[in-house]
């Protein structure tokens, strides 16, 4: 994941690169596409009688900024959540590993 970073402590994802807290010029910087959930709400929208359920989720990226993302799965506070871009917009969701299976 890309953005930029500045000497004050703000990261940010976004293409600006003056920084909004000091508005001195950050330099590019480069975070893994994954954090930790800080928060997480579940949100119900109304469409015309049938319900669309979402959950929106702040994510702490390692050593880089906060994002808000949506989510199709249940993430709790604390759990390491994968974060990618999808038609424009920042999502999460759960790591699934795969499970081995065991030949008898």
């Amino acid at each position: 994941m890309k953005g930029y970073s500045c000497r004050c402590g703000f990261r940010t994802v976004s293409t600006e690169r003056r920084c909004p807290r000091c508005r001195k010029e950050m330099t590019a910087a480069e975070w893994p596409e994954r954090g930790r959930v800080l928060s997480s709400a579940k949100l119900t929208v109304n469409n015309g009688g049938a319900p669309e359920r979402t959950r929106i989720v702040l994510v702490a990226i390692y050593d880089g900024p906060k994002l808000v993302c949506t989510s199709e799965d249940d993430l709790s506070v604390g759990e390491e959540a994968i974060v990618y871009r999808e038609d424009g917009k920042w999502a999460c969701r759960r790591e699934r590993f795969e499970q081995d299976q065991v030949k008898s």
